[in-house]
């Protein structure tokens, strides 16, 4: 019966995700229909505009001749892209809002920037829901947004400190580019959002909800003194949405906001909007809506006490029975194995995925690959005294790779409720300390004892769970995987 409840938990749970993210779909799609003309008119040339669109697959080639083919019989660049948009439409998602605001075509078209404000109005969270672009010092528009409303280096920091929204902080917000521009777009976007199609209704609540955050965090997030009672660089983080609270893990929170970062008091766990919606919030604005230690999750992003979670790429749409990462246990953005076809996030498979290889084997079958064919048996001695060549360090990285396996879906899942915050952090710190090692095999191990040495004092630690049992399947997997000689003494190392 317990199993059953917990099946249709999580399809309820799942059901609510999918129904909330077609509303956040369906909302950026009514702004999108209703400002085709505005971007259209935004974009003066067609390169590199349509050249994106094509290369990243959103409209075909045919498409694109065709489109130039409009404009050579001088037809205007507003026209052909209106058209382009059009057709987009069709199959409207928001991988296509990430393609639009994306650095690039920011850059080549600042006046989209204008629009990118009027989709944040009404979906605060959109710089979590859109593409990143892959490149390190992007500035994203509403970055920009901060740096247009202030001057001089004390402003700049102070916006920048704030966020994107640093009007709804204070009593008054200046202008932006004049007065009368200010006006015109703020009559835009209450025209647009007096529509009385049901998706806008939703849209105006939202953006009231956000706004009514945004209020509220006004003492929290600049005149609130710094006497914390959290000690924010902790792996675990106790937070409040509303009446309820929860525990942040910062390890799961690290790897997007689609995951299920947050545990309840009763041992469920919750995305970030999920427990939103568990308080009774609809809109989308999670940054906001929950606190650790009266200060919003916004503030400590702003602030590095807390890392942002990366951007999704593409759809947000997730399925209901979604696969899971073979090494932590998550969901998200994975990488199937041609051969045991398990699943894998990018950073959690050693060494990272590569995913222009295909067809691609995981390190898992790569050495028992190597582990099934004759080997000549060496002492341990002379392993211990090895170069850490290329095949050994693969070899090193299934035995990491087996160690994270076991803590993250063995251990961490089936910590107990009493004292869990003592021996969840624990945990956290134990793969904490195996972050260490894994960028330390990149380059710091000239010998494999070198390697060897740091994984034993994993195991010599006793506050880490079950040392001595992990201990014993390592030295296992040590033994098979280099061919270890079988001898009568005991090792001092393995």
């Amino acid at each position: 019966m317990a199993s059953g409840g917990t099946d249709l938990s999580t399809r309820m749970s799942a059901e609510d995700e999918n129904i909330e993210n077609k509303r956040i779909n369906d909302i950026a799609l009514t702004y999108f229909k209703k400002y085709k003309v505005e971007i259209s008119g935004a974009i003066k040339t067609t390169f590199p505009f349509l050249e994106l669109l094509r290369d990243h697959e959103f409209i075909t080639n045919e498409m694109y001749e065709k489109s130039q083919e409009s404009f050579k019989k001088r037809f205007s660049v507003h026209e052909v892209i209106y058209d382009v948009l059009t057709e987009l439409e069709k199959k409207f998602d928001m991988s296509l809002l990430g393609a639009l605001f994306s650095k690039t075509i920011m850059k080549n078209y600042p006046d989209l920037f204008r629009i990118y404000k009027i989709f944040y109005k009404v979906l605060p969270d959109i710089e979590f829901l859109l593409e990143s672009d892959g490149e390190e010092n992007a500035v994203r528009p509403n970055e920009q947004l901060s740096l247009e409303q202030g001057t001089g280096e004390t402003s700049y920091q102070r916006l920048m400190w704030l966020g994107p929204d640093a009007c709804n902080y204070n009593d008054t917000a200046p202008p932006e580019r004049g007065s009368s521009e200010h006006l015109r777009e703020t009559q835009e976007i209450n025209a647009t959002e007096t529509c009385t199609t049901s998706d806008n209704r939703d849209a105006l609540e939202s953006q009231q909800a956000n706004e009514q955050c945004a209020q509220q965090s006004k003492t929290a997030g600049i005149r609130e003194p710094m006497d914390a009672n959290v000690d924010f660089g902790a792996e675990i983080l106790p937070v409040t949405c509303g009446e309820i609270t929860g525990l942040l893990i910062k390890r799961k929170f690290e790897r997007g906001s689609m995951v299920k970062c947050i545990r309840s008091q009763d041992g469920n766990w919750f995305t970030l909007h999920e427990f939103e919606l568990k308080a009774g919030y609809k809109s989308c604005n999670w940054k906001n809506s929950m606190r650790c230690d009266r200060r919003t999750l916004k503030w400590l992003m702003e602030k590095e006490l807390l890392p942002k979670p990366p951007r999704i790429y593409g759809k947000i749409k997730k399925p209901e029975n979604a696969d899971k990462c073979k090494i932590c246990g998550d969901e998200g953005k994975l990488f199937k194995c041609s051969w045991c076809f398990s699943f894998f996030h990018g950073d959690c498979h050693i060494p990272p995925v590569e995913p222009e290889r295909k067809p691609w084997r995981c390190t898992f079958c790569t050495i028992l690959q190597v582990s099934s064919r004759s080997q000549q048996c060496y002492s341990e001695s002379e392993v211990l005294a090895r170069q850490m060549g290329p095949e050994e360090k693969s070899k090193c990285e299934f035995l990491l790779l087996k160690a994270y396996c076991h803590f993250e879906t063995n251990i961490f899942p089936n910590i107990p409720h009493q004292n869990y915050v003592q021996k969840a952090s624990q945990c956290l710190e134990t793969l904490r300390t195996l972050d260490e090692i894994k960028n330390n095999l990149k380059k710091s191990y000239s010998q494999v004892k070198g390697f060897v040495l740091d994984m034993n004092n994993i195991f010599q630690d006793s506050k880490h769970n079950n040392s001595d049992l992990i201990k014993e399947e390592f030295k296992k997997n040590f033994k098979e995987v280099f061919a270890i000689q079988k001898t009568n003494q005991n090792s001092s190392l393995v």
